[in-house]
């Protein structure tokens, strides 16, 4: 016999709460509602590595689901991007920045 994997949601009425949530959140996906009305405290949180891989801290569910509505694209909170990657992305917005001002 395989053993489940622990859950926080130890009752049938934290199971069905939890399952309402995913429902409501995926009936906002397909509506729209959920790009446009999300809270910052609600957005997926990502990290953004030296050569742009995504990796997701906080939201996967979220994420799971807008793929299942087949949603292109979400807002999402970004928490950390890689020291060089965002030292490479500042040099090239200077050089926008001064390439527009000698113009």
């Amino acid at each position: 016999m395989v053993e489940a994997a622990p859950s926080r949601h130890k009752t049938e009425a934290k199971i069905k709460s939890r399952l309402n949530f995913l429902d409501r959140l995926y009936q906002d996906c397909i509506s729209g509602k959920y790009r446009q009305d999300h809270d910052d405290a609600e957005l997926p949180l990502i990290n953004i590595g030296r050569i742009k891989q995504i990796s997701i801290e906080d939201g996967r569910h979220r994420i799971c689901v807008a793929k299942v509505a087949d949603l292109t694209s979400i807002p999402v909170k970004i928490n950390a991007v890689h020291s060089e990657l965002r030292d490479t992305l500042l040099h090239k917005s200077l050089e926008g920045v001064q390439s527009k001002s000698s113009s």
